[in-house]
């Protein structure tokens, strides 16, 4: 006989029948001391074992002989299946080795009749984010983590096409302005509406679109937006004078829609990677303006103003169908007991709507009236000027591609911040101590109106606690930065016209760069808008 086996006891013992027939009454088994073994170590049996894995383990007959013979003293008393005892003789007996294919341990299984099979995930090419923050992994991944292959691409692409259509349908008309006027017989006063209006509808059309989006969803906000642009670029240039500004202002509303929820796309569709995108995104909608301004004048004086003002509706019926075919993850639902965002009540968002203002201030005025500024105090020629004034423009690109890449990397974000935007200062200063060097000081003030624009948007994404907080803060700061944007371009044209000079207005400028570096230094928080 061999020892070191336990021996069931009488009390409530089932008995087994046949390898097809398995007991699933509970035995009471006395369990005995068994020596330590350097070459079998001791195992312990689940009490809850799954029948596919038990089935064959019925005790054979020496098994039983075995287990009558143990003289061990009794050490424990446990309550198991019958089934799991019979495992539990086989494992432990040092004579008998254990069944074949049979452990000596066993995970606890998810049912008592068995293990539940695991169901193998369809592979989707896209994967709705259901929390937010949605990345869970190590962040190193590409914006494959929220859209995988393909589709990923294609969604930064249309992004690039939406960002395009946000400026084309404004600077296309600056650019042409001049054919406008004489053949429509426009005044001044109208001819600069045509360009300062769309700015005015920014400010009023941003709480309109936070509404829409928060009863057709952000996705339908934008595609119906593209399509207002596509249907009035195309019919606006062939109407009289007053429908070629309410086209103009109508367009300005649709615009808005991108203006408001290009941010929300980032945090929505790519969390893990909010600066890149927000980096891409930017510099289409500066790249758009540039490429619309220098494109439209060889295409008027082919074809006339009026079709090449109409060509662009070409390029936001293409980001229209691109966007709706696209597959979006779908926006995630707020916490449950979460208190609804109002970010008119909180101050920080407050410091990063007038931060938001003042750049987008410094940036128009110096748009609207560099080319006149500089013949004055550097004394260029008009060509000199206007390339100058390009340069201005082009520069911005580099910045909005470079300044939410850093910020969402760096620690020191106030820093960063400080030293960019510290670049106004440098450029308006030096082109009032030191106008010979104009070109420099384009460039620098160049580079500081392309960060500080693409940093204010990358805010907004990195201190938002959720996509419906970026929505929310992204509306009021564009309808608060907008309505003061606005009034520079005004202001710096009231001062020349009281002063008969440019210092007066330069330095008006100079003093709203010292706010935007105030305010954007204290935006510039890691901590969430409150």
């Amino acid at each position: 006989m061999a020892r070191g086996c336990s021996a069931p006891s009488s009390t409530a013992t089932s008995t087994w029948s046949s390898p097809a027939r398995i007991p699933v009454t509970v035995s009471i088994l006395w369990v005995r001391a068994i020596p330590a073994s350097p070459t079998r170590p001791r195992t312990s049996v689940s009490p809850r074992m799954p029948v596919s894995e038990l089935a064959g383990t019925i005790p054979r007959t020496s098994d039983r002989a075995c287990a009558r013979a143990s003289t061990s003293t009794p050490m424990l008393v446990r309550l198991v299946p019958a089934r799991a005892a019979a495992v539990t003789r086989n494992s432990l007996c040092p004579t008998h080795p254990p069944t074949p294919g049979i452990r000596a341990s066993f995970r606890p299984p998810r049912s008592r009749d068995g293990p539940i099979p695991r169901r193998r995930r369809k592979r989707s090419s896209v994967t709705a984010m259901t929390t937010d923050p949605a990345p869970t992994r190590s962040g190193r991944r590409s914006a494959a983590e929220v859209l995988r292959g393909r589709p990923g691409l294609l969604l930064a692409a249309a992004l690039v096409l939406v960002g395009i259509n946000l400026r084309a349908p404004i600077t296309s008309l600056a650019a042409v302005l001049p054919d406008i006027r004489s053949d429509l017989g426009l005044d001044p006063t109208t001819a600069g509406l045509l360009t300062s209006l769309p700015v005015v509808c920014f400010a009023v059309g941003a709480p309109l679109i936070a509404a829409a989006v928060r009863r057709f969803g952000v996705d339908r906000v934008i595609v119906f937006g593209l399509l207002v642009i596509a249907t009035l670029t195309l019919i606006r240039p062939w109407g009289p004078a007053w429908a070629l500004l309410a086209g103009t202002a109508v367009i300005g509303l649709a615009i808005t829609s991108g203006n408001v929820l290009l941010p929300v796309v980032v945090r929505r569709d790519f969390p893990a990677h909010q600066g890149p995108m927000t980096a891409i995104s930017t510099s289409s909608v500066t790249g758009g303006a540039a490429i619309a301004a220098a494109v439209t004048v060889p295409l008027a004086l082919w074809l006339g103003w009026q079709p090449a003002l109409a060509a662009w509706a070409a390029l936001a019926l293409v980001a229209a169908l691109v966007w709706a075919r696209l597959p979006h993850p779908a926006e995630p639902a707020p916490p449950a007991g979460q208190p609804p965002h109002r970010p008119w009540s909180m101050p920080s968002a407050w410091v990063l709507a007038i931060y938001f203002g003042t750049q987008s201030g410094l940036f128009y005025g110096m748009t609207a009236w560099l080319p006149s500024m500089l013949p004055e105090l550097a004394g260029t020629d008009a060509a000199t000027a206007g390339a100058a004034a390009s340069a201005f423009q082009l520069v911005g690109i580099l910045g909005t591609l470079t300044a939410p890449v850093l910020l969402a990397r760096v620690r020191a974000r106030r820093v960063l911040i400080a030293v960019i935007l510290s670049a106004w200062l440098i450029g308006i200063g030096g082109m009032l101590a030191a106008p010979g060097a104009f070109w420099v000081w384009c460039v620098v003030t160049g580079y500081a109106q392309g960060s500080s624009f693409a940093m204010a948007m990358t805010l907004v994404t990195l201190r938002s606690t959720s996509v419906a907080q970026v929505r929310g803060v992204s509306a009021m700061t564009q309808t608060v930065g907008y309505g003061l944007a606005a009034l520079a371009p005004v202001a710096v044209g009231a001062l020349y016209a009281a002063t008969g000079t440019w210092t007066a207005s330069m330095g008006l400028l100079l003093g709203i760069g010292v706010v935007v570096f105030l305010s954007g230094t204290l935006a510039g928080s890691h901590k969430p808008l409150s």
